[in-house]
């Protein structure tokens, strides 16, 4: 029993990490699609990262199947780019194709939004496809549904989860004097007595049980409730409505982005490692919540690589657009410079992100660690 438990919990960590590599491969997909199409150097496209398992090379670029599952990348050859081979060594390879650094501006632009353009695709696609065969009513969607007080699954290593709460259980009051008849009135609750400890009263096979739960800073037990479906819609319907539902979801991300800016929202960014648990998570109640969730992450990378950040789509959109203003190349020891503080950057952020998930998944909080540094 515990080794069928242990394999299922295997296969679901490699579908969650698949799916996020697979996002991430789309985007890139998108900027090699428009790098071929403009005739731009790009001798490489790899599914993944890491050392090559399997290549193929179709016409002039090679395709390559790597051994990490976290994405992929598209080598687009620029004899401006500090990492770039010695452009003598690139011509004696005799790569067919023009550098990225002689495209006109315009043909750049479109290369360089191709990722973002294609991860607003997916999300569109997966959401009008789960129209198609039935939306879950999930309020990552549209908050006002009601939807049942019955946990289907949690967040490994969860509050809920550690404090004794079950798959299955019904939760109907809060504290005692709080009545909660859906999933929604359960979140409310929750969200009003952040970092607190609540009595949670739950129906377990005909009995109720009240059990105390830490909260977090954001009012989550890492419990995800049961979700039922909106009926199938027809086609053309299904269309409108996933093109409508992908930009809602953008609003929603650029909405809770200028939240934190501000410093009004209680939540917080999570982590590689965290995304991965919810994929796990999503994965466990089914495809239509996993695609939800992939849709989720994908218009969430689009709004990312719109943020004019050096690492970022929008970065180079930025420092491409001052080259075109300026008709001429930024200076190589500023183009180097921001290119590994950009990097470094973001491996720290990387590594801290991980830490806060880790900390957070045993239930470490990670503001009474920041404390001891104050």
């Amino acid at each position: 029993m515990a080794g069928t438990a242990l394999i299922q919990s295997a296969f679901f960590l490699v579908v969650g990490i698949f799916g996020i590599g697979f996002v991430i491969g789309f985007h890139e997909f998108g900027h090699f699609l428009f790098a071929k199409l403009f005739n731009i150097k790009a001798p490489s496209f790899s599914i993944g990262m890491g050392p090559s398992i399997i290549t193929k090379k179709i016409g002039d670029t090679t395709f390559q199947l790597s051994a990490l599952p976290l994405g992929g990348y598209v080598e687009i050859i620029d004899s401006h780019d500090p990492d770039e081979k010695d452009p003598e060594m690139i011509a004696k390879m005799n790569i067919p194709g023009k550098y990225f650094s002689d495209t006109p501006y315009w043909q750049k632009l479109i290369v360089m939004l191709g990722g973002i353009f294609f991860n607003f695709i997916l999300g569109f696609v997966f959401f009008s496809f789960l129209f198609l065969v039935g939306m879950p009513k999930s309020p990552m969607i549209n908050p006002k549904y009601t939807q049942p007080n019955v946990i289907a699954e949690f967040m490994p290593g969860s509050a809920g989860f550690k404090a004794g709460l079950q798959k299955a259980d019904k939760i109907v009051a809060g504290n005692s004097e709080t009545k909660l008849n859906t999933m929604n009135d359960v979140i409310k609750f929750l969200r009003a007595h952040t970092d607190q400890t609540v009595k949670l009263t739950v129906e377990r096979n005909g009995e109720e049980k009240v059990i105390s739960v830490p909260l977090n800073q954001k009012g989550q037990i890492g419990a995800m409730f049961i979700m039922e479906s909106l009926p199938p819609q027809g086609l053309f319907q299904s269309i409108r409505r996933g093109w409508d539902e992908m930009w809602k979801c953008f609003a929603q991300v650029a909405s809770s982005f200028k939240s934190i800016l501000s410093r009004k929202s209680q939540g917080e960014i999570a982590g590689p490692i965290m995304i991965i648990a919810q994929m796990i998570m999503g994965a466990r109640m089914g495809y239509k919540m996993f695609l939800i969730l992939l849709a989720f992450i994908s218009i969430n990378l689009a709004f990312l690589n719109m943020i004019p950040v050096p690492i970022t789509d929008g970065g180079q959109i930025l420092f491409n657009t001052i080259e075109a203003i300026i008709r001429r190349p930024l200076p190589e020891k500023v183009r180097i410079a921001i290119h590994y503080v950009s990097w470094f950057s973001v491996l720290g952020l990387f590594v801290v992100l991980s830490l806060k998930d880790i900390m957070s998944l045993v239930g470490i909080q990670f503001s009474s660690i920041m404390a001891f540094f104050r």
